[in-house]
């Protein structure tokens, strides 16, 4: 799925609303796996889905979005608001594959008391075909 985390990479940054709030700090993968991050950022990981076999190039996989802030959980909410704006029933693109995305889950708040982050985490799909 390197099309896909190529193509959510390019719809969010390329976002001159999302690009303002956290710069190029949309990483693919998990958090823990980013060396000294910087808030706030945000973080993505596709985790495959459901091929048909019956129509090889159609690709349904689901990927989770994760907002970071160490100030507030209204400053992760603005960014997912953001992000959201920008690919919920969107068409997201690369040369090699095309997928329209949509919220899939209910995003829900989190407090690290360790870390001491504010982060929202959210459930996504995405359909598309892959060259």
């Amino acid at each position: 799925m390197r099309e896909l985390k190529e193509a959510l990479r390019k719809a969010i940054i390329g976002t001159t609303e999302v690009r303002s709030l956290i710069g190029d700090r949309f990483y693919p993968g998990h958090l823990a796996k980013i060396p000294n991050p910087v808030y706030p950022c945000a973080c993505f990981s596709v985790d495959g889905g459901n091929p048909d076999p019956d129509m090889p190039p159609i690709s349904m996989p689901t990927f989770n979005i994760w907002v970071y802030s160490k100030n507030s959980f209204d400053e992760s909410w603005r960014i997912y608001e953001k992000i959201k704006k920008a690919i919920h029933h969107s068409l997201v693109s690369t040369t090699e594959g095309r997928w329209i995305t949509k919220e899939d889950t209910n995003p829900f708040e989190v407090y690290d008391d360790i870390g001491k982050i504010y982060f929202i985490s959210a459930g996504w799909r995405a359909g598309g075909i892959v060259s």
